[in-house]
């Protein structure tokens, strides 16, 4: 099965996203883009108006850090995910 649009290329670097496909190539400046959300598998790149613009899955880089670095360079992390075990004690 092929996936929808075909293989793609993406490249983040100091001037932004660039995805490059069968139908040519796009560039999104850092000043597009809000911020990022991350999961355990995915980057989801959120635009201005705080949609996702893009996924990119972990797998497709060999350093994730680096990414995870570049990305909080140019665009705010939203949502970290809260940290593993037993949640705090709130008292009122």
């Amino acid at each position: 099965m092929t996936r929808r649009g075909g293989p793609r290329t993406v490249v983040v670097d100091g001037a932004g996203v660039t995805v490059t496909d069968r139908c040519g190539s796009q560039t999104r400046a850092w000043a597009t883009l809000s911020g990022f959300v991350e999961t355990e598998h995915l980057f989801v790149v959120l635009n201005r108006s705080g949609s996702c613009l893009l996924i990119l899955a972990k797998r497709g880089t060999a350093d994730p850090d680096a990414l995870r670095a570049l990305l909080a360079r140019h665009a705010a992390p939203v949502g970290r995910p809260a940290p593993a075990g037993p949640a705090p004690e709130v008292r009122a």
